[in-house]
C-alpha cells in the first residue's frame, strides 16, 4: 500500500504466488488478484495478512466455466476489472483468449466472449460480433470496466495483446438481442503492430498493448 510517502506491506504471505494484477472492491475492502502461474484468482479479505483462493484450482489450468468457484478453470489469467456496483469482476484469461466474468457473491463464472481459440485473422470468426458468432481474442491481458450512462450498460475496454488493439465490450447491447457485443476502437483491425497516433482509432497503431485503465467519460490511457 502507498499513501502519500508511506509504503507499507498489505500481503506478507506471497511465497509460491505470482500475483499479476489488483482490483478492489469498494463494498467490503476485498482485493482480489490473479496468480498467473496457478491459474486462479486469489482474494484478500479486508483486515488479513494471506490470500485465499477465490475462484479456479492451483496449478490446474482449462477452459471451464460453473457456478462451483472450485470447478472453474482458468489458463494464465491476467487483467482484472472490478464492477463493485453489480457485484461482478472481469477477467481477461490471456491463454484462453477469453474474457470472463466472476459473480462475487457466489464465485460462479461464464464467458463473456472468446472460444478458447486464439484470433489469427480477419475472418468473420476472429473479428467482431456478437456471442452466437463470438469475437476472438489473442492473448487479452489489460482491462478495464466502467458503467456508460447513455447506453445503460456496463462497458470494458480489453487490450488485445497479440493482435495489438483495443476492443470494446458491450455488455448489454439491445440491439443484439441483449447479447454482448465487441468492436476495436483502437488499433488496426488487421492486427498490424507499430507506433502510431492518430485521431482516427483505427488508424493508430499499438504494439503488444498490456494494460488499461479508464480515466473518465471515453478517456483511457494503455499500457503499450
Amino acid at each position: 500500500r502507498i499513501s502519500g510517502d508511506v509504503v507499507s506491506t498489505v500481503m506478507s504471505s506471497v511465497a509460491g504466488y505470482k500475483p499479476v494484477e489488483l482490483a478492489f472492491d469498494e463494498s467490503d475492502g476485498s482485493l482480489y488478484f490473479t496468480d498467473y502461474g496457478k491459474h486462479n484468482v486469489l482474494k484478500l479479505a479486508y483486515g488479513a495478512s494471506a490470500p485465499t483462493s477465490f475462484v479456479g484450482h492451483a496449478s490446474t489450468s482449462g477452459f471451464t466455466d460453473s457456478v462451483t468457484a472450485s470447478s472453474v478453470r482458468f489458463n494464465a489469467p491476467l487483467g482484472l476489472a472490478m464492477d463493485s456496483a453489480n457485484g461482478k469482476v472481469y477477467v481477461a484469461d490471456s491463454s484462453n483468449h477469453a474474457v470472463r466474468e466472476i459473480t462475487l457473491s457466489t464465485g460462479a463464472v461464464s464467458t463473456v466472449l472468446g472460444d478458447g481459440s486464439a484470433s489469427t485473422s480477419g475472418s468473420v470468426l476472429d473479428s467482431d460480433g456478437i456471442s452466437s458468432t463470438p469475437a476472438r481474442f489473442s492473448y487479452p491481458s489489460g482491462i478495464a470496466y466502467v458503467n456508460d450512462a447513455s447506453i445503460s450498460s456496463g462497458v470494458l475496454l480489453v487490450a488485445d495483446t497479440g493482435r495489438h488493439r483495443i476492443r470494446k465490450i458491450v455488455l448489454s447491447d439491445s440491439s443484439a438481442s441483449n447479447a454482448a457485443t465487441v468492436v476495436t476502437v483502437a488499433g488496426s483491425y488487421t492486427g498490424t503492430a507499430g507506433y502510431r497516433d492518430s485521431a482516427v482509432g483505427s488508424e493508430a497503431l499499438f504494439y503488444s498493448p498490456r494494460a488499461i485503465s479508464h480515466v473518465d467519460g471515453d478517456t483511457y490511457v494503455v499500457a503499450d
